[in-house]
């Protein structure tokens, strides 16, 4: 600055900035040593802020083991898909647990929507019935605090992450938080999460709100600050997408990580690849499923088509193509249904505003519940859907399905798992011949996948049931970064103060002399 306010100066500035310019290099000439010491506590103030953070994000709570041979239950170690089956199943089989921590099941299942249901769903199971979990131990965490998903088959009762907090700091143990699945690593908390639960409910989940990140939280917020002992964990549950923004903090202090589109996010560590949640519903649930008792005006009873599109507004050209597909079928009846209500989803409404276009005899579905979507996705002689969680379920009932896609997700879940039947139909090329190239999924593909899942889920739940090889949180070390910051920011007003003073006082005396 002094070297370039002496290039002005000598260029002929005006006689103001001469002044200060002038000013500005004595200073810095007769005090150098004073901004030099400065200049080192800043950054000395900087480094020690950033190690205090690292220690909070990483040596602190991060478990390190990551073995495989450790992380596979030993109860099902060299046993597949048809041998486990029975015991998977049996739903009136508790497995003895000495096991007293809690676990979180954090994801939006506090909103209708069908994959999120079905996360849960999948995920309690297992751990109840395949872990060794027992059931008291599970909580259901969103943003709300509510039973009101129970009438769509969701929880009985969903906690807001404050009140798990609270929980967690008032137990003996914090809490382990496992993040279910979903689109969630990039959903933050106002422009995601928020906007999808009902208008009713958004106050409350201000008021509830601890982190930036819709579901998925970093799992020391959970960790009263004077605890000492066996650390919680926290579990990535075959995501979707890649974390970003308000997120990410949530995935650095993560001890496992399994994604649904890829284990190429290199900068977070050791990750796996794993199919989404909903790969396991026909194979846990399917008999619960198939007795499940639907209304009569819903005609399943018939052959019929089954679609589902999300949007307030759906494409006019939809109209004369189902009405094609049905008449090539005998006439066949189109039943429209929803895969979830929240906002910016499934709408009746447009599927209204569509049937009165249409020829084709219709129904449409006004009735939100799981396993209701299930039974009609399982019937159906063909499936349409933007969906990939209905996609999904018809793959493993073996229906003939075709997929509008709208979402990167769509084509991932094709790449990786269902890459040997019917491809994506973009709205472009919404043809009758793109829309007749879909083949069912063959058993062995389908039984293959879902022992990839069970392989994830066997890593990261022997995790969670093994309290022996946690790492032993010591009693958190007093930060030196506040006092410091107080310390250098007093000597730098004190510096300043008295400089002011010094050349206030010195022009005085001249103008007096």
């Amino acid at each position: 600055l002094a070297m370039i306010g002496s290039l002005l100066y000598d260029e002929g500035s005006t006689a103001i900035f001469q002044t200060v310019t002038t000013k500005f290099h004595s200073v810095v000439s007769k005090h150098r040593y004073r901004f030099i010491v400065m200049l080192f506590g800043v950054c000395a103030f900087l480094s020690l802020v950033n190690q205090q953070q690292q220690l909070l994000l990483w040596d602190r709570y991060r478990v390190t083991y990551r073995n495989d041979e450790l992380a596979l239950n030993p109860q099902f170690l060299g046993k597949n898909l048809n041998q486990q089956s029975a015991e998977v199943i049996q739903s009136d089989v508790e497995i003895p647990s000495t096991h007293t921590r809690k676990l979180v099941l954090l994801g939006p299942h506090d909103r209708y929507n069908f994959g999120d249901l079905l996360f849960e769903k999948v995920v309690s199971h297992l751990l109840v019935h395949r872990a060794g979990l027992p059931e008291e131990n599970i909580i259901r965490a969103g943003l709300i605090t509510t039973t009101y998903m129970k009438q769509f088959g969701g929880p009985e009762q969903i906690y807001s992450l404050r009140d798990v907090q609270k929980q967690s700091f008032s137990s003996d143990l914090p809490f382990d938080v496992v993040s279910l699945g979903g689109e969630a690593s990039a959903c933050s908390f106002d422009t995601c999460a928020l906007l999808m639960l009902p208008e009713h409910y958004r106050e409350a989940a201000n008021q509830s709100k601890i982190h930036d990140c819709g579901y998925v939280i970093p799992k020391e917020i959970l960790v009263p600050r004077n605890y000492t002992g066996p650390s919680n964990l926290g579990i990535i549950n075959s995501l979707g997408g890649k974390p970003v923004g308000d997120c990410r903090s949530s995935f650095t202090t993560a001890d496992y990580l399994s994604f649904r589109d890829t284990d190429k996010n290199s900068e977070l560590g050791k990750q796996y690849l794993s199919p989404d949640s909903a790969v396991m519903v026909e194979h846990l649930f399917g008999d619960l499923i198939e007795a499940f008792e639907v209304p009569d005006e819903i005609p399943i009873d018939k052959p019929y088509i089954a679609v589902q599109h999300k949007g307030e507004i759906l494409p006019h050209e939809l109209a004369p193509i189902l009405d094609e597909i049905s008449f090539r079928n005998g006439n066949m009846t189109i039943i429209f249904f929803c895969a979830g209500t929240a906002d910016l989803h499934d709408s009746v409404d447009a599927y209204k505003q569509l049937v009165r276009n249409m020829t084709a005899p219709t129904h449409i579905v006004e009735h939100h519940h799981v396993w209701l979507v299930c039974k009609i996705i399982s019937h159906a002689k063909w499936v349409f859907s933007t969906s990939l969680h209905v996609r999904i379920i018809a793959w493993q009932y073996q229906r003939s399905r075709n997929t509008w896609c709208t979402n990167s997700k769509h084509k991932r879940f094709l790449q990786l798992w269902d890459n040997k039947s019917s491809p994506c139909v973009e709205f472009r090329n919404i043809t009758i011949e793109a829309m007749s190239t879909s083949r069912p999924a063959l058993v062995e593909d389908i039984r293959e996948i879902q022992e990839r899942y069970l392989q994830n889920f066997d890593r990261w739940s022997a995790m969670v049931m093994d309290e022996k090889n946690r790492v032993i949180l010591p009693k958190r070390k007093f930060s030196w970064g506040l006092p410091l910051a107080v310390v250098f920011t007093t000597i730098l007003l004190l510096g300043f103060m008295k400089l002011y003073v010094t050349r206030t006082d010195n022009s005085v005396r001249c103008t007096l002399s």
